[in-house]
């Protein structure tokens, strides 16, 4: 008898660990008798991606394997858990509908569905089928042969309270002008393509009222793009197919938001607009294409801008005016066209800009009433590193009332090329005066106070050094040309720029895949 209590002791575990097993692998099987499946198999029928608008139900139609007793539908919403749904033991499919998309959702809101099979005994989940619900408020229309969504215009077209927002990478419509009041916003994301009514009785314009916030978000490889509805169409867009993108801020220092990797296309008169816009505001690369007039005109305020670029521009590239002080790093204005009298950047009325790394390029030194820089009034500009070439005239020109006195004065050109302008590279409208920057030589000695890229012979005659590569419709050159002037000293918004004209090498071109060549290609 101890001889059978010692054999059963020893037996008893050995027993125990069979019976754990066989239960483990009976339970873990689906068989005749409804034990589960070792993995069970859940699918998402149709687009695993959907548009929903508000406050409509959000349907997910579910296929599987006939679960077995005890099992559940597991729903994570957002990655956090949202519902448990008992399952008839012989069923193959579930439609989820019990959900809705929010009355107060947003244009771009999303919103992630996660599905589980969980069987009971031995709680072993599927896995997983995801459900992205994208949200859509607007209507779809089709323009041309472009399903693009149709963006609700205020009424009155004047947005008083709330904000507008587009999307990322959709395609949206917008019919007529919106005016957005203070404290309003609107918010373009990456890869938005903004399609302007063409056939507008008035011009489309988007005007921001002071106090009203702009974020534009876009980037290099997704930039924001507003442009002419004749793109869809299939008719020829043109400058002034639509009106312009206005930005009134409210005075020196203000922030109205940001703009960045904008890209304006076939605009009016004055395209990209900032009136009395402040440093706050973070503007940070725009492209004007083909716009009607002036591609940017900044008056008043001290918004600062880099990396901007106006191309093929009817009026100008660019206008600035009135008490504005802002500063501008890396900006081109590019003119392939003879479009009639035209200065390229006209600095005007008391305007104070400090400008560095600029390079504006002209349609060649044929033709006639082209001209490079014009400072008109009581401006006084300051610009560093840059390039004026091929204008048939007037490289940079000096008005009768502007104020030159060295580099430490009031008006300043200074480390930069003006070459291919075959009539007045440099311009003098005052009163018996000749221009400063571009040197001098008197009594057998050149004089070239502002370090400009005027040479002068043992004789006396003037030549113009050039950059190569620079050429009509050419803004990169061949090599770095490097300057001996850093405009970090000037002020902490430049950046490191101890180069030459607005794009320092091929290398380095920061207007690739983002902006278009005159020619209407995106430059790669």
């Amino acid at each position: 008898m101890r001889k059978f209590y010692q054999n059963a002791k020893l037996r008893l575990p050995l027993f125990v660990m069979v019976f754990a097993i066989v239960t483990g692998v009976m339970s873990c099987k689906k068989n005749d008798d409804g034990n589960y499946p070792e993995q069970p198999q859940l699918t998402l029928e149709g687009n695993k991606s959907i548009l929903v608008k508000p406050n409509t139900p959000i349907v997910a139609n579910l296929k599987f394997d006939a679960p077995g007793p005890d099992t559940k539908l597991l729903i994570n919403k957002n990655n956090g858990p949202y519902r448990s749904i008992a399952l008839d033991k012989n069923a193959t499919s579930y439609t989820f509908n019990e959900d809705m998309v929010s009355t107060t959702a947003k244009e771009g809101d999303s919103v992630v569905y996660q599905f589980f099979l969980t069987n009971g005994a031995n709680v072993k989940k599927s896995e997983g089928a995801d459900l992205v619900v994208n949200v859509a408020i607007y209507n779809e229309i089709t323009v041309g042969s472009t399903k693009v969504y149709n963006v609700t215009i205020p009424a009155d077209g004047i947005l008083s309270t709330g904000e507008i927002t587009l999307a990322a990478n959709r395609k949206y419509h917008i019919s007529s002008s919106i005016q957005f009041s203070e404290n309003t916003k609107f918010t373009v994301n990456r890869g938005a393509e903004v399609y302007m009514n063409a056939a507008a009785t008035d011009k489309v314009n988007l005007t921001f009222d002071p106090g009203a916030e702009v974020s534009v978000n876009g980037t290099a490889s997704a930039p924001v793009v507003m442009t002419s509805d004749k793109v869809l169409l299939g008719t020829t867009a043109a400058s002034s197919d639509w009106g312009i993108f206005n930005i009134k801020g409210e005075g020196n220092g203000s922030n109205s938001g940001n703009v960045n990797y904008l890209r304006l296309e076939y605009a009016g008169n004055r395209a990209f607009r900032l009136q009395d816009v402040g440093k706050g505001t973070k503007i940070d690369y725009v492209q004007v294409y083909k716009s009607g007039e002036e591609g940017v005109m900044a008056t008043n305020g001290d918004v600062n801008i880099s990396h901007v670029i106006t191309t093929e521009c009817k009026g100008a590239g660019f206008r600035l005016g009135d008490a504005y002080s802002g500063k501008i790093q890396y900006a081109i204005a590019l003119t392939k066209t003879q479009t009639g009298e035209l200065d390229e950047i006209s600095i005007r009325e008391t305007a104070t800009p400090i400008i560095s790394n600029l390079t504006i390029i002209g349609p060649g030194e044929t033709g006639s009433n082209t001209h490079g820089i014009r400072l008109r009034a009581t401006s006084a500009a300051k610009i560093y590193n840059s390039i004026v070439a091929f204008y048939p005239r007037r490289g940079v020109r000096l008005n009768e009332n502007v104020v030159t006195s060295g580099l430490n004065g009031p008006t300043v050109f200074a480390h930069s090329y003006v070459f291919k302008v075959s009539s007045d590279p440099y311009r003098d409208d005052r009163s018996g005066a000749t221009n400063p920057f571009q040197g001098s030589f008197s009594d057998g000695v050149a004089s070239n106070p502002f370090s400009n890229n005027v040479i002068y012979s043992a004789t006396g005659a003037r030549s113009f050094d050039e950059i190569a590569g620079i050429a009509v419709g050419v803004y990169v050159p061949t090599a770095v040309k490097t300057s001996t002037f850093n405009p970090r000293t000037l002020d902490p918004f430049f950046q490191d720029g101890a180069f030459v004209g607005a794009v320092e090498s091929a290398a380095k071109d920061w207007t690739k895949a983002w902006t278009r060549n005159a020619d209407g290609q995106i430059r790669n």
